[in-house]
Protein backbone atom coordinates (compact mmCIF):
# COMPACT_ATOMS: atom_id res chain seq x y z
CA UNK A 1 0.00 0.00 0.00
CA UNK A 2 1.21 3.28 -0.44
CA UNK A 3 1.65 6.48 1.61
CA UNK A 4 -1.56 8.04 -0.37
CA UNK A 5 -3.35 5.03 0.22
CA UNK A 6 -2.71 4.52 3.75
CA UNK A 7 -3.44 8.40 4.52
CA UNK A 8 -6.81 7.82 2.62
CA UNK A 9 -7.52 4.41 4.36
CA UNK A 10 -6.61 5.81 8.02
CA UNK A 11 -9.55 8.74 7.63
CA UNK A 12 -11.76 6.20 6.59
CA UNK A 13 -14.50 4.75 9.39
CA UNK A 14 -16.74 1.76 9.38
CA UNK A 15 -19.38 0.76 11.45
CA UNK A 16 -19.12 -2.81 12.69
CA UNK A 17 -21.20 -5.57 14.75
CA UNK A 18 -19.72 -8.19 16.11
CA UNK A 19 -21.89 -11.40 17.10
CA UNK A 20 -22.70 -11.69 20.72
CA UNK A 21 -23.90 -14.50 23.01
CA UNK A 22 -23.81 -16.05 25.93
CA UNK A 23 -21.21 -18.44 25.70
CA UNK A 24 -18.19 -18.18 23.74
CA UNK A 25 -19.05 -14.51 22.36
CA UNK A 26 -19.52 -13.00 25.25
CA UNK A 27 -16.66 -10.96 25.99
CA UNK A 28 -15.33 -7.75 24.27
CA UNK A 29 -12.41 -7.85 21.64
CA UNK A 30 -9.49 -5.87 21.97
CA UNK A 31 -7.21 -4.96 18.45
CA UNK A 32 -4.30 -3.27 18.94
CA UNK A 33 -2.72 -2.06 15.93
CA UNK A 34 1.29 -0.63 15.92
CA UNK A 35 0.50 0.47 19.52
CA UNK A 36 -2.95 1.52 19.36
CA UNK A 37 -5.49 -0.61 21.17
CA UNK A 38 -9.45 -0.71 20.80
CA UNK A 39 -12.03 -2.17 22.67
CA UNK A 40 -14.99 -3.21 20.64
CA UNK A 41 -18.05 -4.44 22.71
CA UNK A 42 -19.89 -7.37 21.11
CA UNK A 43 -23.55 -7.00 20.07
CA UNK A 44 -23.49 -3.46 19.80
CA UNK A 45 -22.55 -1.35 16.28
CA UNK A 46 -19.19 0.26 16.76
CA UNK A 47 -17.37 3.08 14.17
CA UNK A 48 -13.26 2.15 13.94
CA UNK A 49 -11.30 2.67 10.92
CA UNK A 50 -11.66 0.46 8.12
CA UNK A 51 -8.05 -0.95 8.97
CA UNK A 52 -9.51 -2.42 11.95
CA UNK A 53 -12.44 -3.83 11.01
CA UNK A 54 -10.00 -5.39 7.69
CA UNK A 55 -7.83 -7.13 11.07
CA UNK A 56 -11.30 -8.42 12.86
CA UNK A 57 -12.34 -9.67 9.32
CA UNK A 58 -9.25 -11.52 8.79
CA UNK A 59 -9.33 -12.95 12.64
CA UNK A 60 -13.22 -14.59 11.62
CA UNK A 61 -11.93 -15.74 7.90
CA UNK A 62 -8.69 -17.75 9.77
CA UNK A 63 -10.89 -18.90 12.94
CA UNK A 64 -13.45 -20.00 10.04
CA UNK A 65 -10.75 -22.04 8.13
CA UNK A 66 -9.50 -23.23 11.23
CA UNK A 67 -12.70 -25.00 12.64
CA UNK A 68 -13.39 -26.21 8.67
CA UNK A 69 -9.94 -28.09 8.84
CA UNK A 70 -10.75 -29.77 12.56
CA UNK A 71 -13.87 -30.62 11.33
CA UNK A 72 -12.56 -32.44 8.40
CA UNK A 73 -9.90 -33.84 10.11
CA UNK A 74 -12.45 -35.07 12.83
CA UNK A 75 -14.67 -36.89 10.12
CA UNK A 76 -11.14 -38.23 8.61
CA UNK A 77 -10.55 -39.75 11.77
CA UNK A 78 -14.07 -41.18 12.31
CA UNK A 79 -14.33 -42.76 9.34
CA UNK A 80 -10.64 -44.12 9.27
CA UNK A 81 -11.60 -45.55 13.00
CA UNK A 82 -15.04 -47.36 11.65
CA UNK A 83 -12.80 -48.84 8.92
CA UNK A 84 -10.28 -50.40 11.34
CA UNK A 85 -13.22 -51.33 13.49
CA UNK A 86 -11.89 -49.13 16.55
CA UNK A 87 -14.45 -47.50 18.60
CA UNK A 88 -14.14 -43.45 19.16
Amino acid sequence: MSNQNAKADAGDFVTVTLFKDSDKYKDDVTIGINGKFWKIQRGVPVTVPRYVADVLDAHIRAENEANERMNAMSQSFRLEAAAAKVDV
